[in-house]
Protein backbone atom coordinates (compact mmCIF):
# COMPACT_ATOMS: atom_id res chain seq x y z
CA UNK A 1 0.00 0.00 0.00
CA UNK A 2 2.85 2.10 0.48
CA UNK A 3 5.00 1.33 -2.48
CA UNK A 4 4.05 4.92 -4.27
CA UNK A 5 4.87 6.85 -0.98
CA UNK A 6 7.68 8.31 0.30
CA UNK A 7 10.99 5.64 2.05
CA UNK A 8 9.25 6.97 5.22
CA UNK A 9 6.13 5.56 4.74
CA UNK A 10 7.46 2.49 2.96
CA UNK A 11 9.89 1.74 6.22
CA UNK A 12 6.85 2.62 8.62
CA UNK A 13 4.54 0.01 6.69
CA UNK A 14 7.01 -2.58 7.06
CA UNK A 15 7.43 -1.96 10.86
CA UNK A 16 4.14 -1.96 11.67
CA UNK A 17 3.76 -5.33 9.47
CA UNK A 18 6.67 -6.70 11.78
CA UNK A 19 5.12 -5.71 15.47
CA UNK A 20 2.22 -7.18 14.32
CA UNK A 21 3.49 -10.69 13.32
CA UNK A 22 5.88 -10.32 16.88
CA UNK A 23 2.49 -10.27 18.83
CA UNK A 24 1.01 -13.12 17.34
CA UNK A 25 4.56 -15.12 17.98
CA UNK A 26 4.10 -14.00 21.19
CA UNK A 27 0.88 -14.89 21.55
CA UNK A 28 1.58 -18.29 20.29
CA UNK A 29 4.62 -19.23 21.97
CA UNK A 30 5.25 -17.40 25.18
CA UNK A 31 5.17 -20.26 27.79
CA UNK A 32 2.61 -21.05 29.95
CA UNK A 33 2.69 -22.92 33.44
CA UNK A 34 0.02 -25.32 35.14
CA UNK A 35 -1.00 -23.49 37.88
CA UNK A 36 -3.22 -23.90 41.16
CA UNK A 37 -1.15 -26.28 44.04
CA UNK A 38 -5.10 -27.27 44.66
CA UNK A 39 -5.06 -29.53 41.62
CA UNK A 40 -6.57 -27.32 39.72
CA UNK A 41 -6.19 -26.97 35.60
CA UNK A 42 -5.68 -23.57 36.06
CA UNK A 43 -2.28 -22.12 33.48
CA UNK A 44 -1.07 -18.91 34.26
CA UNK A 45 2.42 -17.23 32.78
CA UNK A 46 5.59 -18.27 33.28
CA UNK A 47 7.63 -14.90 33.80
CA UNK A 48 11.09 -16.76 34.21
CA UNK A 49 10.75 -18.94 31.30
CA UNK A 50 9.80 -16.08 29.12
CA UNK A 51 12.50 -14.37 30.32
CA UNK A 52 14.87 -17.32 29.45
CA UNK A 53 13.27 -17.33 25.70
CA UNK A 54 13.91 -13.40 25.60
CA UNK A 55 17.48 -13.83 26.58
CA UNK A 56 17.60 -16.40 24.05
CA UNK A 57 16.67 -14.12 21.55
CA UNK A 58 18.78 -11.51 22.13
CA UNK A 59 21.71 -13.65 21.65
CA UNK A 60 20.50 -14.97 18.46
CA UNK A 61 19.66 -11.63 17.36
CA UNK A 62 23.41 -10.91 15.87
CA UNK A 63 22.92 -14.03 14.29
CA UNK A 64 19.96 -12.90 12.01
CA UNK A 65 21.66 -9.13 11.46
CA UNK A 66 24.63 -10.47 10.81
CA UNK A 67 23.36 -13.04 7.90
CA UNK A 68 21.37 -10.57 6.65
CA UNK A 69 24.30 -7.87 6.04
CA UNK A 70 26.69 -10.43 4.73
CA UNK A 71 24.14 -11.11 2.08
CA UNK A 72 25.12 -7.45 0.47
CA UNK A 73 28.64 -6.66 1.67
CA UNK A 74 29.78 -7.58 -1.58
CA UNK A 75 27.24 -4.98 -3.54
CA UNK A 76 28.43 -2.79 -0.24
CA UNK A 77 31.83 -3.28 -1.57
CA UNK A 78 31.37 -2.79 -5.11
CA UNK A 79 29.31 0.48 -4.73
CA UNK A 80 32.35 2.22 -2.82
CA UNK A 81 35.27 1.57 -5.27
CA UNK A 82 32.90 0.99 -8.50
CA UNK A 83 30.59 2.70 -10.64
CA UNK A 84 26.33 2.54 -10.81
CA UNK A 85 27.17 0.15 -14.47
CA UNK A 86 29.14 -2.55 -12.44
CA UNK A 87 27.20 -2.57 -9.52
CA UNK A 88 23.82 -3.45 -11.64
CA UNK A 89 26.11 -6.21 -13.80
CA UNK A 90 26.96 -8.08 -10.25
CA UNK A 91 23.54 -7.25 -8.47
CA UNK A 92 22.20 -9.07 -10.60
CA UNK A 93 24.03 -12.28 -11.12
CA UNK A 94 24.17 -12.25 -7.30
CA UNK A 95 20.61 -11.72 -7.41
CA UNK A 96 20.17 -15.47 -9.20
CA UNK A 97 22.67 -16.63 -6.87
CA UNK A 98 20.67 -15.23 -3.56
CA UNK A 99 17.55 -17.39 -5.44
CA UNK A 100 20.02 -21.11 -5.04
CA UNK A 101 20.04 -19.77 -1.30
CA UNK A 102 16.43 -19.79 -1.11
CA UNK A 103 15.99 -23.06 -2.18
CA UNK A 104 18.95 -23.84 0.82
CA UNK A 105 16.64 -21.62 3.13
CA UNK A 106 13.40 -23.86 1.86
CA UNK A 107 15.29 -27.16 2.58
CA UNK A 108 16.48 -25.96 6.19
CA UNK A 109 13.07 -25.11 7.54
CA UNK A 110 12.01 -28.30 6.33
CA UNK A 111 15.40 -30.13 8.23
CA UNK A 112 15.15 -28.06 11.48
CA UNK A 113 12.80 -29.91 12.85
CA UNK A 114 14.23 -33.27 12.12
CA UNK A 115 17.57 -31.62 13.47
CA UNK A 116 16.38 -30.25 16.39
CA UNK A 117 15.03 -34.11 17.57
CA UNK A 118 18.51 -35.58 16.90
CA UNK A 119 20.33 -32.56 18.70
CA UNK A 120 17.79 -33.19 21.52
CA UNK A 121 18.45 -37.12 21.26
CA UNK A 122 22.11 -36.63 20.83
CA UNK A 123 22.23 -38.95 18.34
CA UNK A 124 25.46 -38.10 16.42
CA UNK A 125 25.13 -40.64 13.92
CA UNK A 126 22.27 -39.63 12.67
CA UNK A 127 22.71 -36.11 12.33
CA UNK A 128 26.13 -37.16 10.15
CA UNK A 129 23.46 -39.53 8.19
CA UNK A 130 21.34 -36.75 7.59
CA UNK A 131 24.13 -34.37 6.45
CA UNK A 132 24.85 -37.53 4.17
CA UNK A 133 21.56 -37.29 2.58
CA UNK A 134 21.62 -33.83 1.99
CA UNK A 135 25.02 -33.76 -0.02
CA UNK A 136 23.99 -36.41 -2.32
CA UNK A 137 20.92 -34.82 -2.94
CA UNK A 138 22.71 -31.09 -3.11
CA UNK A 139 25.79 -31.87 -5.46
CA UNK A 140 23.80 -33.05 -8.70
CA UNK A 141 21.30 -30.40 -8.49
CA UNK A 142 24.00 -27.53 -7.97
CA UNK A 143 26.16 -29.05 -11.65
CA UNK A 144 23.10 -28.89 -13.46
CA UNK A 145 22.50 -25.37 -12.15
CA UNK A 146 26.20 -23.92 -12.99
CA UNK A 147 25.85 -25.82 -16.46
CA UNK A 148 22.38 -24.08 -17.32
CA UNK A 149 24.33 -20.94 -16.13
CA UNK A 150 26.57 -21.54 -18.63
CA UNK A 151 24.98 -22.48 -21.68
CA UNK A 152 21.93 -20.24 -21.40
CA UNK A 153 22.28 -17.28 -19.00
CA UNK A 154 23.67 -14.85 -22.17
CA UNK A 155 20.96 -15.97 -24.51
CA UNK A 156 18.21 -15.69 -21.72
CA UNK A 157 18.87 -12.19 -20.63
CA UNK A 158 19.10 -11.32 -24.06
CA UNK A 159 15.44 -12.42 -24.60
CA UNK A 160 14.33 -11.53 -21.44
CA UNK A 161 15.87 -8.14 -21.38
CA UNK A 162 17.50 -7.29 -24.71
CA UNK A 163 21.08 -6.64 -25.43
CA UNK A 164 22.87 -4.64 -22.49
CA UNK A 165 25.46 -4.62 -20.01
CA UNK A 166 24.15 -7.89 -17.72
CA UNK A 167 25.71 -10.50 -19.93
CA UNK A 168 28.89 -9.17 -18.82
CA UNK A 169 28.26 -10.77 -15.07
CA UNK A 170 28.35 -14.58 -16.22
CA UNK A 171 32.05 -14.47 -15.39
CA UNK A 172 31.23 -13.47 -11.84
CA UNK A 173 27.71 -15.79 -12.00
CA UNK A 174 29.78 -19.03 -12.95
CA UNK A 175 32.16 -17.84 -10.19
CA UNK A 176 29.67 -17.62 -7.63
CA UNK A 177 27.84 -20.73 -8.37
CA UNK A 178 31.31 -22.97 -8.40
CA UNK A 179 32.84 -21.71 -5.16
CA UNK A 180 29.70 -20.99 -2.98
CA UNK A 181 28.69 -24.64 -3.79
CA UNK A 182 30.21 -25.92 -0.81
CA UNK A 183 28.31 -23.37 1.58
CA UNK A 184 24.94 -24.15 -0.40
CA UNK A 185 25.20 -27.68 0.73
CA UNK A 186 25.84 -26.77 4.18
CA UNK A 187 23.56 -23.67 4.51
CA UNK A 188 20.75 -25.83 5.23
CA UNK A 189 22.40 -26.89 8.66
CA UNK A 190 23.77 -22.97 8.90
CA UNK A 191 21.53 -22.88 12.23
CA UNK A 192 22.46 -25.65 13.70
CA UNK A 193 24.40 -23.85 16.58
CA UNK A 194 21.60 -21.82 17.73
CA UNK A 195 19.43 -24.94 17.34
CA UNK A 196 21.60 -26.71 20.36
CA UNK A 197 20.95 -23.80 22.32
CA UNK A 198 24.49 -21.77 21.91
CA UNK A 199 22.68 -18.75 20.27
CA UNK A 200 25.81 -16.48 21.03
CA UNK A 201 28.13 -18.86 19.62
CA UNK A 202 25.81 -18.94 16.23
CA UNK A 203 26.16 -14.83 16.50
CA UNK A 204 30.06 -14.90 16.67
CA UNK A 205 30.23 -17.36 13.34
CA UNK A 206 27.66 -14.79 11.64
CA UNK A 207 30.13 -11.84 12.76
CA UNK A 208 32.92 -13.30 12.02
CA UNK A 209 31.59 -14.95 8.15
CA UNK A 210 30.66 -11.52 7.67
CA UNK A 211 34.08 -9.33 8.74
CA UNK A 212 36.02 -12.19 6.67
CA UNK A 213 33.56 -10.98 3.70
CA UNK A 214 33.75 -7.52 3.73
CA UNK A 215 37.85 -8.07 4.29
CA UNK A 216 37.97 -10.12 0.93
CA UNK A 217 35.97 -7.89 -0.36
CA UNK A 218 38.28 -5.03 0.21
CA UNK A 219 41.30 -6.59 -1.10
CA UNK A 220 40.11 -8.11 -4.26
CA UNK A 221 37.81 -5.52 -5.80
CA UNK A 222 40.15 -2.80 -6.15
CA UNK A 223 42.18 -4.98 -8.55
CA UNK A 224 39.75 -7.45 -9.93
CA UNK A 225 36.50 -5.48 -10.64
CA UNK A 226 33.46 -7.01 -10.30
CA UNK A 227 35.28 -10.62 -10.17
CA UNK A 228 37.03 -9.58 -7.75
CA UNK A 229 34.11 -9.26 -5.50
CA UNK A 230 32.42 -13.21 -6.84
CA UNK A 231 35.97 -14.52 -6.15
CA UNK A 232 35.69 -13.08 -2.34
CA UNK A 233 32.49 -13.85 -1.77
CA UNK A 234 32.91 -17.43 -2.54
CA UNK A 235 36.18 -17.16 -0.72
CA UNK A 236 34.24 -16.09 2.42
CA UNK A 237 31.56 -18.81 1.77
CA UNK A 238 34.35 -21.08 1.80
CA UNK A 239 35.91 -20.31 5.04
CA UNK A 240 32.30 -20.02 6.77
CA UNK A 241 32.14 -23.88 5.89
CA UNK A 242 35.48 -24.82 7.78
CA UNK A 243 34.31 -22.36 10.15
CA UNK A 244 31.22 -23.78 10.82
CA UNK A 245 32.05 -27.49 10.72
CA UNK A 246 34.91 -26.44 13.33
CA UNK A 247 32.59 -24.53 15.92
CA UNK A 248 30.21 -27.70 15.62
CA UNK A 249 32.61 -29.71 16.80
CA UNK A 250 33.76 -27.57 19.29
CA UNK A 251 29.96 -26.48 21.13
CA UNK A 252 28.55 -29.87 20.45
CA UNK A 253 30.75 -32.29 19.91
CA UNK A 254 29.24 -33.98 16.68
CA UNK A 255 30.89 -34.06 13.26
CA UNK A 256 29.68 -31.84 10.48
CA UNK A 257 31.15 -33.69 8.02
CA UNK A 258 29.16 -36.53 5.10
CA UNK A 259 29.86 -40.14 5.77
CA UNK A 260 32.46 -41.04 2.66
CA UNK A 261 31.22 -44.55 2.91
CA UNK A 262 27.71 -43.20 1.72
CA UNK A 263 28.74 -40.92 -0.74
CA UNK A 264 30.20 -43.91 -2.56
CA UNK A 265 27.31 -44.81 -4.64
Amino acid sequence: AASDDSPERLGAAFSLAEITVSFYLMAATLPLRQGGGQGHGARGFSLHRAAGMLQFGLRSFGASLMADINLRVDTLMLGVFLGDREVGIYAFAAMLVEGLGNVALVLRTLVNPSLTRLLAAGDGAAIRRLVTRVQIAAWPFLAVVFLAAWQWYQPAVRVVIGTGDLEQGLAALLILIAMMAPYLTYSTFEEILMLAGHAGTQSVFQLTVTLANALLNLLLIPPLGIEGAAIATGLASLFACLLLIAMVRHRTGYLLLPSVSKLQL
